[in-house]
């Protein structure tokens, strides 16, 4: 595809030893630009942190690992991989960040080195296949579902399962041999592990069957096709039959049944605005108004020149070359069903902001690489119709040497900003890295924390991820943070991670007491000056009181440890009571209108000073 690659041959050839073959010169130049991908890659991911959905993968380590801890659907994804992953690296200790930054650069290596192995299973060594091979190594494509590790538990894999089954299956119709087509099924099996996204491997595989390797038109290269490859056929059936009859019964939908779909904005917006310009370095500006997950925003102008670039390089192909059409409708076609598959699941609530998170359309990657080397690096295999050099070029003019060098230059630029920009976000120390780290500096200086088990702030973790919300849950791993439904003077972690003193709003409570008094007095011991209340002591409050969504405060003052017995509505608990004033946090159940206490320790005296049901927040004191 581009003109320079002559010049650019040349000037590679003199760092390289001459006793050395073209293909092992180009093999170490694939490897130089792997490792300073990997390098990158390394960088990037270490200065991470986890995010969102990964505090509840790493809930797993409080479970044993099961098979039915593995099948469990998550957001109507089944992922047993994934889940596999997350629970060894949750079992690697409390937040084990380092771990899981590992594992990121260990799958996004065995990608990289799956996709050169698609790349040599297509064609023979040549210079250009280094081309595709960077698009895949440095455009920012996949870098939005590379840096948040619970989206790369899934996608990445599933693109190594891309490389693996297309590189196999054009090795099988290449020559006949069925144990690529079973290493093809393998490959597939695996990204099915992870993703149920895969499925659309097949039709890739089944499209570049009959485009490349068929004979005659469209309905003869089908039949040829399935005749003569049919055991690996059959295989892949198989494969596709049982996953989706397991996915069927056992998976819910991940497709909406309600409300109106903006189908074509959906398409638009992940094809011109995600998918075209983040493949060739863009979008060169992201949306950090949720971070670190940002958003593509490409400014209008690098939208309309990403488009003009890529009709100019198909237009460019097709006048040059033979039989480059179908290589672009395969990526398309593609595209399309990525964004279509949007629209039916995220989309349908999200909109058109779906469109713009380029985590979606991560696994079109491999089929851009794909797609590049079909339209432009001929085929190896002598059955392949691929890819060739116009015996009469339509366009006989190539691209000036110049031009194509500042194209790229342009395009590199690119890859090297966007990719910064999005990284310097996930680097930075956003809420749920500084909420933890606030946590674990207090556990190194204070010992354990004993808090309140209400759900962390929603810039830390959204509340729709409850129960995951709540500490016992979200500091799955950690020891030291002890989390209660019930006790007394505990503390609450605010939006910054630090133990305060919680306080009660928007609730009822009972009538304030007079002044200088200390409430009601509810008293067991012989003492002329406090009311005797054999019978208990009943509050009543200023309203009715819910338990949803709130939780309950008993101040009180005692004059020596002891217990009470405290019921709202049916439920009763006993309290254990400390000397002193103190106050005891529970969460009620049901509604009702009035606290009672009663069996109070014998020979102690109780001030009950008030009790407020409502909401609650952590307040500015420690």
């Amino acid at each position: 595809m581009p003109a320079p690659l002559p010049e650019l041959r040349q000037e590679l050839s003199r760092l390289i030893p001459r006793q050395m073959s073209t293909a092992q010169k180009i093999t170490v130049v694939a490897s130089v630009l792997i490792i300073a991908q990997l390098a990158f890659r390394a960088w990037a991911a270490f200065g991470g942190w986890f995010y969102v959905d990964d505090f509840k993968f790493l809930s797993a380590s409080r479970k044993p690992l099961t098979l039915d801890l593995l099948m469990e659907p998550h957001d109507d994804k089944l992922m047993p991989g994934g889940l596999l992953i997350a629970w060894l690296v949750a079992k690697s200790g409390s937040f084990a960040w380092p771990v899981a930054a590992a594992s990121l650069v260990a799958m996004q290596a065995i990608a990289s080195i799956a996709c050169w192995f698609m790349l040599r299973s297509l064609s023979a060594a040549r210079w250009a296949l280094l081309v595709p091979l960077a698009i895949y190594l440095f455009a920012p494509i996949t870098l939005t579902a590379f840096m948040w590790w619970g989206a790369a538990i899934n996608l990445v894999p599933m693109q190594i399962a891309m490389f693996l089954a297309v590189g196999c299956h054009v090795r099988y119709l290449s020559t006949d041999k069925f144990r690529y087509a079973a290493l093809a099924a393998l490959s597939i099996a695996l990204a099915m592990v992870f993703y149920q996204k895969s499925l659309l491997i097949f039709p890739v595989l089944a499209l570049l069957s009959v485009a490349y390797f068929g004979q005659g038109g469209w309905f003869r290269s089908i039949t040829f096709t399935l005749a003569r490859w049919w055991r690996g056929w059959v295989i892949y059936a198989a494969l596709l039959a049982a996953y989706l009859t397991y996915t069927l019964i056992k998976v819910p939908s991940p497709v909406s049944a309600s409300g109106a779909v903006d189908y074509p904005g959906i398409v638009g917006a992940v094809t011109f605005k995600t998918f075209l310009t983040t493949a060739i370095g863009g979008p060169w500006r992201w949306d950090d108004a949720v971070t670190p997950a940002a958003q593509v925003d490409p400014p209008i102008f690098v939208i309309v020149l990403s488009a003009l670039l890529v009709v100019g390089v198909i237009a460019y192909a097709a006048l040059r070359r033979t039989n480059t059409q179908m290589a672009w409708v395969l990526l398309a076609l593609y595209v399309v069903a990525d964004a279509l598959l949007l629209a039916t699941g995220r989309g349908s609530t999200a909109g058109v902001l779906a469109a713009v998170e380029a985590r979606y359309v991560s696994d079109a990657a491999p089929v851009l690489v794909l797609a590049v080397s079909l339209a432009f690096i001929p085929l190896a295999s002598s059955r392949a119709r691929g890819s060739a050099p116009r015996e009469s070029p339509i366009l006989t003019t190539r691209i000036p040497r110049l031009a194509a060098i500042g194209l790229g230059l342009v395009v590199a630029v690119g890859c090297v900003v966007s990719s910064l920009q999005y990284v310097s976000f996930w680097h930075e120390n956003f809420a749920a890295r500084n909420f933890v780290d606030n946590v674990t500096a207090t556990e190194r200086r204070s010992g354990d924390i004993d808090v309140l088990d209400a759900e962390v702030p929603p810039d830390v973790l959204l509340g729709g991820l409850y129960p995951y919300t709540l500490p016992s849950k979200f500091f799955n791993g950690s020891p030291r943070v002890r989390a209660h439904d019930s006790g007394t003077n505990l503390q609450m972690l605010d939006g910054n991670g630090v133990p305060r003193i919680p306080f009660i709003f928007n609730g009822v409570t009972t009538v304030a007491p007079d002044a200088g008094s200390c409430g009601e007095l509810y008293s067991t011991e012989d003492d002329e000056a406090a009311i005797a209340r054999p019978d208990g002591l009943t509050l009543d409050l200023s309203g009715p009181a819910t338990s949803f969504g709130t939780w309950l405060a008993f101040g009180y003052l005692a004059t020596k440890d002891g217990s009470v017995t405290l019921t709202t509505g049916d439920t009763s608990i006993t309290v254990p009571l400390l000397r002193g004033p103190n106050t005891f946090f529970m969460r009620p159940e049901g509604e009702f209108n009035a606290v009672t206490l009663s069996n109070l320790s014998d020979g102690m005296t109780l001030c009950a000073s008030s009790v407020k049901v409502g909401r609650i927040a952590a307040s500015e004191f420690s």
